[in-house]
């Protein structure tokens, strides 16, 4: 299809576009107010394909604000862009009428953006297509299908980082984070989050970090981690002003939504007094707590038809929630069960484990007051099941993990500046050192062709012995800097130690919930058995306690033996885990590398590895081919234990992108071998079936630093360690055996 040209004004032809998307860039510099303004002047005097990029840019500057207005300023778009031909018009008009159908609630907007949609994909217009991803994923979240707008935000991810769209990155990342907070998936939503902030500092979208600086403390405020969400509330408000932005309203509700958690009811009210606008769930809790429940109804009920477009549901089953706590409370049983039935069907809906669980709570006590025990059992188990998932170490060991990993990137920072500084400093010692040479050997001429310059060359030498004495000076700064670098070195291999062992307790806290939940069971289960024995003997029906007696023994063997698997783990972790002297052991390398494979696979798991980009589940074939002969081996078990660890988790993330790269028969596996040596060394093997390591850095994955992985994700000290631990401290050997495309395989020698 042959495009027309532009008609018009000479200087609006083909170079119209490039002008526009100049002039945009200076705009966005200015401020918002200036966009508008260029772009309104700009219409007037621009004809053809400028004229529609001009409609657009200004249809997306109103499309939140304004939605009739940019719905009606892209429709004129739409109409010229087909008159000329124009597709990229075309397709960008209709993703900004869909945008703006989407913030106006109108049913219109899918229809719309997927159409542009396909006009970007028949364009092979990877960013337009990115864009349109995203805003798709928008509308998938206003509406509550969380699963489509996952996959479409993992789209838009795919093809910004494909374009390396360092804002439309950081843009994708904050949304999928406040996409797992609905869901009250608070682990994956402060993973996003936090990275989607990390990527937008280092943009000049300020806007957009001011954003995401405040979606991290939502994911802190939910988590229960209070000071860090107060903190990051506060910086929002900072950032905003120091960038000539208006500070966003939810800064001041989100601070009173904190300070109402925390019972400081008077803070509160301050922070709404500032926001320009009032949010209801917040007011209803605030009056709720402060022992005022018919203003606090009031407020619930507002709520209920207030709700932000995008929080519809969220706010909603909150309102449902406080609704259901105030009917019980006055004994109104009816509304109360009718409200919290309500909320849960709400909460269930969104995939909120946090919300189900209050509305489960709330039903559970509202069944035990009817008299329906099995009812009330039924939901009291649901919301304890829930809200233990929620509140469990893994998710506190994961925080600490993201700490931790902040820190380590703050000390690379530094150890760079440190490392410049010496290089700076030898440089200039080096220099100085010339100039003393040089300076010797002209006094040495001078002296030579004539006893007249005896007094100069006095002069010299006491010039020499000044630079002498600021170079020695230099030395000792230089020496300084070395000491204050390796004191950062050692801080730093700390850190990343402290970051394996969050790993590690994630792995060990997911391996004993198992045992712990089935203990929780039975013992409910018992408590029910024993009142209904208690009913049966009173009403003399002996058979009937016989039956129970028997179903009281079989569960009371269920609790013993689940308690005995806990309490064997929990003796085996201890084993690996207790602080030793440093002393040699010995130890069943067998049994080691086992116990080891299993909690590295969990703790991978449980740190959201556990489902591939196309939402398969992530699954690992472990071959195990052990010698059941092997001696055992003197080691230090803690050390050598962090060894196979990393070996183990570089193993499960090569295995990971391989999946994800969507080869239909790929099968992850891991095959881990000991035995003897052709030397008689004690010998374990391990090799994954992944992507392999590329020839051009195969020599360097030993060396500290050295990391394929993203910033932030690789602090390049993992194999490092091992390597030190294996060879310094156990005098054996660890070497790699790698087949680029087909897999890598670590051998390690222990004499």
């Amino acid at each position: 299809m042959k495009i027309k040209k532009t008609a018009g004004h000479p200087f609006f032809g083909r170079r119209s576009v490039i002008v526009l998307v100049l002039l945009l860039q200076v705009c966005l510099t200015v401020g918002q107010s200036h966009v508008r303004d260029s772009l309104l002047a700009l219409i007037p005097v621009t004809k053809g394909s400028g004229k529609v990029d001009a409609l657009n840019a200004l249809g997306k500057y109103y499309w939140e604000r304004k939605s009739d207005t940019a719905i009606q300023l892209a429709g004129e778009s739409l109409r010229l862009s087909q008159q000329l031909n124009y597709q990229k018009g075309e397709a960008e008009a209709n993703r900004v009428i869909g945008v703006a159908f989407v913030y106006s609630g109108n049913a219109r907007a899918g229809a719309h953006l997927h159409t542009a949609r396909l006009q970007f994909d028949a364009m092979h217009d990877s960013r337009g297509l990115a864009n349109v991803c995203n805003n798709l994923g928008l509308m998938f979240m206003f509406i509550s299908d969380l699963d489509s707008s996952i996959y479409m935000f993992s789209q838009a991810l795919t093809l910004f980082r494909e374009l390396k769209d360092q804002a439309g990155i950081g843009a994708t990342l904050n949304y999928i984070g406040i996409d797992y907070q609905y869901r009250g998936e608070f682990q994956k939503a402060v993973e996003y989050a936090i990275e989607g902030l990390r990527v937008r500092r280092e943009t000049t979208d300020y806007r957009g970090t001011m954003y995401s600086i405040i979606n991290v403390g939502n994911m802190y405020l939910e988590a229960g981690q209070y000071e860090q969400a107060r903190a990051y509330y506060l910086e929002s408000i900072d950032f905003a002003k120091q960038h000539g932005l208006p500070v966003e309203y939810s800064s001041y509700v989100d601070l009173a939504d904190l300070s109402v958690r925390t019972g400081n009811y008077k803070e509160a009210e301050n922070w709404l007094k500032q926001s320009p606008r009032g949010y209801d769930l917040v007011s209803a809790q605030l009056f709720y707590h402060t022992g005022q429940a018919d203003s606090a109804t009031v407020y619930f009920e507002k709520a209920l038809v207030t709700a932000p477009h995008v929080q519809v549901k969220y706010v909603r089953a909150n309102a449902l929630n406080g609704l259901a706590r105030i009917w019980l409370e006055k004994k109104k049983y009816p509304e109360a069960f009718l409200r919290a039935n309500q909320g849960f069907q709400l909460a269930d809906s969104l995939h909120n484990r946090k919300l189900k669980s209050e509305s489960a709570g709330l039903l559970s006590r509202l069944y035990e007051l009817k008299g329906a025990y099995e009812e009330a059992l039924h939901f009291e188990k649901i919301s304890r099941t829930l809200n233990d998932s929620i509140t469990g170490t893994d998710f506190k060991n994961r925080l600490a993990f993201f700490e931790s990993r902040a820190n380590i990137e703050k000390e690379q920072a530094q150890v760079k500046v440190l490392s410049a500084e010496k290089e700076l400093a030898d440089q200039r010692t080096a220099s100085q050192r010339r100039t003393k040479l040089m300076i010797l050997w002209i006094s040495l001429a001078a002296l030579a062709a004539a006893a007249l310059v005896i007094v100069n060359i006095n002069r010299q030498k006491r010039r020499i012995e000044s630079q002498s004495l600021i170079i020695d000076e230099q030395r000792k700064e230089v020496q300084a800097t070395l000491e204050d670098l390796r004191t950062t070195q050692t801080q730093l291999i700390q850190k990343e130690k402290m970051a394996s062992l969050g790993e590690l307790t994630a792995g060990i806290a997911h391996e004993i919930q198992n045992p712990l939940n089935f203990v929780n069971n039975f013992s409910d289960l018992n408590s029910d058995l024993l009142k209904e024995m208690q009913v049966a003997i009173n009403a003399g029906n002996k058979a009937e306690a016989i039956q129970l007696s028997a179903d009281l023994e079989q569960n009371m063997e269920k609790i013993n033996q689940h308690g005995r698997r806990a309490d064997a783990i929990v003796k085996n972790m201890l084993q690996h885990s207790t602080a030793r002297s440093g002393q040699m052991e010995l130890t069943d390398l067998n049994e080691m590398a086992e116990e080891m494979l299993r909690v590295a696979y969990h703790g991978f798991k449980a740190n959201g590895k556990n489902r591939l980009p196309n939402k398969e589940e992530f699954n690992v074939v472990m071959d195990t081919q052990f010698d059941n002969n092997l001696s055992r081996v003197q080691i230090l078990p803690q050390e050598f234990g962090r060894v196979l660890f990393n070996i183990y988790n570089n193993a499960l993330d090569a295995l990971f992108q391989a999946a994800s790269s969507n080869r239909l028969d790929f099968q992850p596996r891991i095959t881990v071998r000991t035995g003897k040596n052709s030397r008689g060394q004690t010998q374990i093997s391990i090799r994954d079936n992944g992507g392999g390591i590329a020839a051009n850095i195969r020599d360097k994955i030993f060396q500290p630093f050295f990391t394929t992985k993203p910033t932030g994700q690789g602090t390049g000290l993992g194999l490092s360690l091992s390597y030190d631990i294996v060879t310094k401290a156990h005098n054996g050997r660890l070497e790699l055996v790698n087949t680029e495309g087909k897999g890598a395989e670590f051998i390690i020698s222990l004499p």
